[in-house]
């Protein structure tokens, strides 16, 4: 059966809405010890059998339960965020499939989240080194993860912080081919610690989706965009304007300047996360801003 990534994640939010639910009616205090009793009912339960359980016991099997069922759930739909290129963007509208992908892109929490991070976190600092806490994800689990991947993909651990860092790319509208492969190459770049590349490829990926969106949206030919003479023509800033306005124009100028000084090699690589993290939310920005013109456009 196919795998649904929408379908996935509307059922990790669906989860994390019941938890945050349970844990509202019973209060933050009750929730928790019902979920640390959890494990010592469980027992009682295989030693006793359903019968008799109490309602206190009942209680803290539903919240544990509940708690791991989403953990899980959770947790498998960060891995495969991390491990299917397939994955690298997302052609959705679905608002909440695609608020839950981006936050654990982001590794910001969901409801749920802010509830169990407390309960289930120990003080061994397990999340150090690559601050996944909130897909349940420890570090030793995606260190053998990156050792599996180094042998799957050629990688090395530099492999799955790339995976981690350049996330899933969200659109309400078709992306081109294009967009997924240089998302893939930016995430082989950092398994080999290739940043001057990666700033490159950023560029690549800014330049791609705007001149993308000038085509579809009638500023450009695809007659003008074959000339032989189109960058001179029909430089960035053109296409900028043309496209963006406000904050995210500025934005794709001071992408475009910062990558470009590397580029040109007037400037080292530094802070490669937060470059590449800034070209993928302006480029889901710029699709969001033109869908309605692409999605009625039947050529675009």
């Amino acid at each position: 059966m196919k795998y649904d990534v929408v379908s996935h994640a509307k059922k990790v939010s669906s989860m994390s809405t019941s938890l945050s639910e349970m844990a509202r009616q019973l209060g933050p205090k009750a929730f928790a010890d019902s979920y640390r009793n959890g494990p010592q009912h469980l027992t009682s339960l295989l030693d006793d059998g359903p019968s008799k359980l109490t309602e206190s016991s009942r209680q803290a099997l539903r919240v544990y339960y509940g708690a791991q069922e989403y953990m899980d759930a959770k947790r498998q739909l960060a891995l495969n965020l991390l491990t299917s290129p397939k994955l690298a963007t997302l052609t959705t509208t679905d608002s909440v499939a695609a608020s839950v992908i981006r936050a654990i892109g982001l590794n910001q929490p969901l409801p749920a989240d802010r509830i169990l991070q407390p309960i289930v976190a120990d003080a061994s600092k397990q999340f150090d080194d690559y601050e996944m806490e909130f897909s349940y994800l420890d570090d030793s689990q995606l260190q053998d993860l990156s050792w599996d991947e180094f042998h799957r993909w050629y990688s090395t651990s530099g492999y799955i912080h790339g995976q981690i860092v350049t996330r899933c790319l969200i659109s309400p509208v078709t992306l081109p081919p294009s967009l997924p492969k240089i998302l893939d190459e930016v995430r082989m770049c950092y398994a080999f610690g290739q940043m001057a590349a990666i700033y490159g490829l950023c560029r690549g990926l800014v330049e791609t989706a705007i001149t993308d969106v000038c085509v579809r949206i009638g500023a450009l030919t695809k007659a003008q965009l074959e000339d032989d003479y189109f960058f001179r023509d029909f430089p960035p800033h053109r296409r900028i304007n043309w496209t963006l306005r406000g904050s995210d124009k500025s934005e794709a100028f001071a992408l475009y300047t910062a990558t470009s000084r590397v580029i040109h090699g007037s400037k080292a690589p530094e802070d490669t996360a937060s470059i590449v993290r800034r070209s993928i939310a302006l480029v889901e920005r710029l699709y969001s801003r033109h869908a309605h013109p692409l999605a009625s456009n039947r050529n675009a």
